[in-house]
Parts: C-alpha cells; sequence; structure tokens
C-alpha cells in the first residue's frame, strides 16, 4: 500500500478529463492537479519553452511527494515522453493515442485526428496506426482556438460552434467515420463537436485507456492505495480561482476538491 497521492497535469483545464476517468478507477487514491491555466496554450510555443515548463511542474509534483505522474497532455506527450522518463525517476504516464481502439473502430478506414499544432506534427498517431493496418487513412487538423475558448467558459456559443465548423469542415468532407481527440482539452467541446460531425461519426476520447494504463503501472509497482480518506487538491497558475471552479465543474465534482493559486513564476504557493 502507497498513500502518496497521483499527480496529474497539463497546459490548462483539458487534463481534468482524465483526472475524471483516473478517479473512476482509483477511488482511494489522493491527487494533486496542475492546471498551467497562466501560461496556456501550450500547442504553439516553441518546445524548448516548453520542455523547461515541464520540468519545473514534474519538480513540483516530486516535492509533493507524487509517487506516479499522468501527462495528461497530448503536446507533452508528444515532445518525447521517453526522455522525460530517463530524466526523472518516477512513473510517468503519457495520454494514450489508441490506435488499436482506433483502428477497431473505423468501419471505412477514414480517420481524424484533432489536436494542437505540436500534436498534428509529431504525426504519432498516424504512425501508430498505420503500424496496426497501412490501408487506413488518417486526416489531420490542428485546432489552435480550442483551448482559448475552453479558458473563457463559453463551451457551446458562437466562438465555439464557428470555431468546430472551421476547423471540422474539411475532416467532415473527407468522409471520416471516426475522429480521435487528440487533445485532452477537446471532450470540453465535445456535445458541440458530436452535433457538427453527425451520428455516423465515432468519437473516441483516450482518456479511459490513459486511466487504465495508470492503473495497471501502480498495480505492478504494488503502490495502490487502500486505506481510504483520499484528498484532491488542484493548483492552477492563474488567480481566477471562482471562474476556475466553474468552468472545472462542468466535467467534474468540484465539491471535494481544494483549488489553489499556484505562482510558477515565484515556484511557490501564496502564503
Amino acid at each position: 500500500m502507497n498513500d502518496q497521492p497521483i499527480g496529474l497535469f497539463d497546459s490548462s483545464l483539458g487534463g481534468l478529463t482524465v483526472y475524471k476517468e483516473v478517479k473512476k478507477i482509483l477511488r482511494n487514491e489522493s491527487y494533486i492537479y496542475f492546471g498551467d491555466t497562466g501560461r496556456s496554450p501550450y500547442g504553439s510555443r516553441p518546445e524548448a519553452e516548453l520542455k523547461s515548463f515541464v520540468k519545473q511542474i514534474i519538480q513540483f509534483m516530486q516535492q509533493h511527494k507524487a509517487k506516479a505522474i499522468v501527462i495528461a497532455c497530448n503536446t507533452v506527450t508528444a515532445l518525447g515522453l521517453e526522455q522525460l522518463s530517463q530524466e526523472f525517476r518516477i512513473p510517468l504516464i503519457g495520454v494514450s493515442r489508441i490506435p488499436e481502439l482506433t483502428v477497431a473502430t473505423t468501419r471505412n478506414k477514414r480517420v481524424g485526428v484533432i489536436g494542437t499544432e505540436i500534436t498534428v506534427r509529431s504525426g504519432l498517431h498516424k504512425e501508430d496506426i498505420l503500424h496496426i493496418d497501412p490501408a487506413v487513412q488518417v486526416f489531420y487538423m490542428a485546432c489552435p482556438q480550442f483551448t482559448p475558448i475552453l479558458n473563457s467558459g463559453d463551451l457551446a456559443g458562437k466562438e465555439a460552434r464557428e470555431a468546430v465548423a472551421e476547423y471540422l469542415t474539411p475532416l467532415k468532407a473527407a468522409h471520416i467515420d471516426t475522429l480521435v481527440l487528440g487533445c485532452t482539452a477537446f471532450p470540453f467541446l465535445l456535445p458541440v463537436i458530436r452535433e457538427f460531425m453527425g451520428e455516423g461519426v465515432t468519437i473516441l476520447d483516450p482518456a479511459a485507456e490513459t486511466a487504465r494504463q495508470l492503473l495497471r503501472s501502480l498495480q505492478q509497482a504494488g503502490r495502490l492505495n487502500n486505506s481510504g480518506n483520499p484528498t484532491n487538491t488542484l493548483f492552477f497558475s492563474e488567480p481566477d480561482l471562482e471562474k476556475i471552479r466553474l468552468i472545472a465543474g462542468k466535467i467534474i465534482d468540484v465539491d471535494d476538491c481544494s483549488f489553489q493559486y499556484l505562482d510558477m513564476d515565484q515556484g511557490r504557493e501564496p502564503a
């Protein structure tokens, strides 16, 4: 048994979609979540800058005695999980690209993947899918405005609907039958995305498989917590916690969560 917390982090609130799935299967665990909302979005930032952010966040999680860290951010996962795993002596779980599920789901072998610019540029989803079935066609689309819309909190307004139509029209025209959400923020927009794409398109969210990967990792290491009395502390790098709490409440139960501001420039929690 190990009662140290599990850490999760993302560039914004999107990683809460992974946090939600993790809590479903690991109910007795304590959690530390960090959303780097003050420096979001990550998708268009230089890779060297992002890597410095990530190292800073992992060090923060280590200070809080995290026993494992879920990188609940497709952009950071695409930057190079193996290098981070070599540098930090702590289990790191990246967002699953679910290639097996994607290949098993598509009927016409036409798959869409939406994500940040870095995720799309990496081409890793396509590489994984074609390794299983070279006959599948993969259509990418970067959606840089989705994360700012999430951070604004207006998830079904005019701006959200216009952005969804702008980015997904080419995928619709490509007659995809399966759409992979390649960013943990995008499930916040799922109702609008599903309405636009229509019933003929299956939408896949990797959060559940990512949670199962974490479970397997902790089981194999014998580090599960069965004692109960879990705590849930959510840190964000901007001070407007009331706005963040309202947005987070659209995905997770916020009643058992403590929301705290973390000034990443100072590297400390305010007194």
